[in-house]
């Protein structure tokens, strides 16, 4: 679902342990969603993040840095459970891919 963060199935760096899923809920059937990746904040040098590019989120009770340049397909089959919906951030993250894209 759209603004939600999974938990990945597999991961190769702990700093980085989910995406949000940033597609369209209205693709919802294909294999592949667009996703990005959230980086512990603690571990992301602060010189190096873009405020509008690179929002900082709150999942429970850490924070995170959303890396919206490596946006990319992932399969959903590599998702794991949602953790947590950060819908009510969606201007936030729409920016965000604005920054990105527009």
């Amino acid at each position: 679902m759209r603004h939600h963060v999974y938990a990945l199935k597999q991961t190769k760096h702990r700093d980085r342990p989910y995406v949000i899923d940033l597609q369209n809920n209205l693709l919802g059937d294909l294999s592949t969603r667009l996703v990005a990746p959230l980086q512990k904040r603690a571990s992301v040098n602060v010189a190096e993040i873009i405020d509008e590019l690179m929002p900082i989120l709150s999942i429970g009770n850490e924070e995170f840095v959303l890396f919206t340049q490596e946006a990319a397909a992932y399969p959903v089959k590599g998702l794991g459970d949602a953790v947590s919906d950060l819908s009510y951030q969606s201007s936030v993250l729409i920016n965000a891919l604005d920054r990105l894209v527009g």
